[in-house]
Parts: structure tokens; C-alpha cells; sequence
């Protein structure tokens, strides 16, 4: 009997241990992910991964910040237009 009350013991505490490891590690909130994609679009040439960093950044920021993601979708529609990619046009006015 007390064998067994041991086991559940070690068993549970693994289990807690584990649930406060998970919780260190929280999701990035909005705000981290569009200065993570802003990060890498200062680096990004004008071209195809350019805009599609650009799609990404407006849809994060088109319910906090329209204003701002209609901006970059005009970024990403005068890249595309530029380049004569018409699936990306297409996509921009998306």
C-alpha cells in the first residue's frame, strides 16, 4: 500500500514539474510577432519573401492597427506592381 501511495506521488509531481515548465514558455503575444516580421523585413530585399512578409504584417496588425496595415498593404501592392507579379496584385488588394 504504501508503494503504491509513493508511485502516485512521484507520478503527480512529474505531472506539476511539468505544467510549470510549459508555463515559462508562453506564446509571443501580437505586439512580438510584428516587431519579430519587422525585424526581418528591414533586412528583406524588394522582391517575393519581401511581400509576403509584408501579407503576414497586415494581417497581424489589421484588427489592432488598420491604419498601419493598410499602409504596408500599399507597400506590398507598389512592390508587386514593380515587379509585374500579378498572383501578388491580386493578393495585396486581398
Amino acid at each position: 500500500m504504501n508503494l503504491n501511495l509513493y508511485i502516485l506521488i512521484i507520478l503527480l509531481s512529474f505531472g506539476f514539474a511539468q505544467n510549470a515548465v510549459t508555463r515559462t514558455h508562453l506564446p509571443l503575444t501580437e505586439e512580438e510577432i510584428v516587431n519579430n516580421l519587422l525585424e526581418k523585413l528591414s533586412n528583406a530585399k524588394e522582391d517575393t519573401n519581401r511581400v509576403n512578409l509584408i501579407k503576414t504584417i497586415v494581417l497581424e496588425l489589421q484588427r489592432s492597427d488598420p491604419d498601419k496595415a493598410i499602409e504596408y498593404g500599399l507597400e506590398g501592392l507598389e512592390i508587386t506592381k514593380k515587379m509585374g507579379w500579378e498572383k501578388g496584385i491580386a493578393e495585396c488588394y486581398n
